[in-house]
């Protein structure tokens, strides 16, 4: 009678899914082994990227899966920073009376190690996903596209604004278009 557990964000962020009695599992389907093929389907969506867009982001979670489809990214066309979203729902703990969010830290710490800027892109409002749940209950699937417009939508959106705000001042080009890649 083996004990298992499933692995903590530090631990899923170096692609082990859980423990089998001390023992690190990373837990593929079958259609893993067909893998192959989506390289062909990289290079396009990243030629794709660079004939619409003047900066490519690659939003990551700080989790194995955004990590990888970052890093395959990046060895096609160079990113131009890792974004990663404040939903306002991430885990946090709390060190020292401050909240420490260890996603966040993830996906900082793996920009630093491909040496991209690291963007962390908040909402306006700190409380949006405790808000939305007050007024409206904890959302059900049906609601899916209503919450991902409010927590990630509409910061990403915010974040390309101020990136031509930016650009606009300093540079007097015209408003960039930016990717995202996921």
């Amino acid at each position: 009678n083996t004990s298992y557990r499933l692995s903590n964000p530090k631990e899923e962020s170096k692609g082990i899914d859980g423990f089998i009695g001390n023992i690190p599992v990373s837990i593929k389907p079958i259609t893993y082994k067909t893998k192959n093929m989506l390289r062909e389907e990289i290079e396009v969506l990243m030629e794709v990227a660079n004939s619409l867009a003047d900066e490519v982001y690659g939003l990551c979670s700080g989790g194995k899966d955004s990590v990888a489809a970052c890093s395959l990214a990046n060895k096609y066309r160079k990113l131009d920073g890792i974004a990663t979203i404040d939903t306002t729902c991430a885990v946090f703990k709390i060190e020292s009376g401050v909240k420490i969010y260890p996603a966040f830290e993830a996906a900082e710490k793996f920009a630093d190690k491909l040496g991209l800027p690291f963007n962390l892109i908040k909402h306006k409002n700190s409380n949006a996903y405790r808000d939305w749940c007050i007024k409206y209950g904890m959302p059900p699937p049906s609601q899916h596209n209503q919450i991902y417009r409010e927590l990630k939508w509409k910061p990403m959106t915010w974040f390309v604004q101020s990136r031509n705000k930016w650009n606009k001042e300093h540079t007097k080009k015209k408003p960039l278009s930016v990717c995202f890649i996921s």
